[in-house]
């Protein structure tokens, strides 16, 4: 380890610096935007969002097999780039965030057009814990029907991708050397699809059918059938003998 890093890591925690107990300093506001601000931390600066709890990232997968994708401009990155539906929660007045089931099911709607039967929640963590405080919960979406164009709202522009998931991987590999980039949250949704899948195709355990309740027949031993056989009336008994003729 170089000297300086030897320095770092044997430097005490100062003031205003999250140690690993989880202790928070005082955060210092850098700048502040419209959506997101710069946060001093300590020693740390990190991204955080100026509304909203979280973001919420739908795994959808059609009754066929297929993942649900959408593909977007993405300024910060200049490329298109192709994810999950995702949104955030807590931005939208009025929306229940009790459960994050409701914005959920709305992003999903209003990005690809589909609504979901069943909504699932599946795991929640922080995406970039090193650049920003935001967290977000990935959610299972299944029983999926068509029954809106899709595209997103106001300035979106959205583009939707229905692809067997047992194709995607090539698809996907298709796409990025055309110069459309990939999330890295694309194949968490494919390891989490395709695990529901399996799920699915697994079949159930048959009952075994109750088994005949059968008597073993009773070892004798040798001593217990002599015994028997000596409270055995012999071949003939109780009948009446024949009385002999006398010989002349």
């Amino acid at each position: 380890m170089p000297a300086s890093s030897k320095a770092a890591a044997a430097a005490p925690v100062t003031p205003g610096t999250t140690d690993l107990t989880g202790t928070r300093g005082e955060r210092e506001f850098l700048a502040r935007g419209r959506f997101l601000s710069l946060v001093r931390e300590g020693r740390w600066e990190y991204a955080t969002r100026t509304e909203g709890l979280g973001a919420v990232v739908i795994v959808p997968v059609t009754p066929a097999g297929e993942l649900v994708l959408v593909e977007q401009y993405r300024i910060p990155v200049a490329s298109p780039v192709l994810e999950l539906p995702a949104g955030l929660v807590g931005d939208t007045p009025g929306e229940p965030t009790d459960t994050w089931e409701v914005p959920a099911r709305r992003e999903l709607l209003e990005e690809t057009g589909f609504a979901a039967r069943q909504c699932k929640r599946l795991v929640e963590g922080p995406v970039s814990a090193g650049f920003g405080d935001e967290r977000v919960e990935f959610w299972l979406a299944t029983g999926l029907t068509r029954v809106l164009a899709g595209g997103g709202v106001e300035h979106e522009q959205i583009r939707v991708h229905v692809v067997a998931l047992d194709k995607l991987p090539a698809w996907l590999e298709r796409q990025r050397r055309r110069g459309t980039l990939v999330d890295l949250r694309v194949y968490a949704g494919i390891w989490f699809a395709e695990r529901w899948l399996r799920s699915r195709k697994r079949p159930a355990a048959k009952p075994r059918p109750p088994r005949a309740a059968t008597r073993k027949p009773r070892r004798v031993s040798a001593k217990q059938d002599r015994r028997a056989g000596a409270g055995r009336a012999a071949p003939g008994a109780g009948r009446k003998a024949k009385p002999r003729r006398p010989r002349g």
